[in-house]
């Protein structure tokens, strides 16, 4: 140390080679995705119970029979949505995606970073498309608790993508999981 209170000059160590410091938005951007995470799962497992209620089947049916399928051919249809086995395996892949995401920025990736903005455009595009579907169904169904409880959890899962987004576009986010 100088007599002035400085570090002496080193022409061997290069500006700004300290240790990183993690934002506090990177660690929201982790706690995020596991709200997401369980938000997603519950949604999930919600619209699930709701797509094997009777209710949902006579929906579906009367939109099908509007559509002009055959009462057999679209009673078929009806039974070929993918049932709870679909449900589990879309459910299983959705989660891996999101731990792909989560344990990428627990490793401080900037990989990581990006497939998470990546997943949270085409999730946004998916949502504004299956929510523009959904308004054709209205006069389908009924808005039952189920239903009713599924779509506000996936529109605060909205809320939170976005959130998401913010944060992973933050200046001091990028520049710590590329540097760290």
């Amino acid at each position: 140390m100088s007599k002035y209170g400085t570090e002496p000059y080193d022409p061997d160590a290069a500006y700004g080679t300290g240790a990183l410091t993690e934002p506090n938005a990177v660690r929201t951007l982790r706690v995020l995705v596991l709200a997401m995470l369980a938000l997603s799962l519950a949604s999930y497992a919600l619209m699930t119970v709701w797509m094997l209620s009777d209710a949902y089947l006579d929906g579906v049916l009367a939109m099908y029979e509007d559509f002009g399928l055959p009462a057999d051919e679209a009673e078929a249809a009806a039974d070929g949505a993918g049932g709870a086995a679909g449900a589990i395996v879309s459910a299983a892949l959705m989660a891996g995606l999101y731990l792909v995401v989560y344990f990428g920025l627990r490793a401080e990736r900037n990989w990581a970073r990006i497939l998470g903005i990546v997943f949270a455009i085409i999730g946004i595009v998916s949502a504004a498309a299956t929510g523009l579907f959904s308004l054709m169904l209205v006069p389908y169904f009924d808005l039952d608790p189920l239903l009713a409880l599924s779509v506000g959890l996936y529109a605060l899962h909205a809320v939170l993508v976005v959130w998401w987004l913010v944060l992973s576009f933050r200046r001091e986010v990028s520049h710590y999981l590329r540097f760290a």
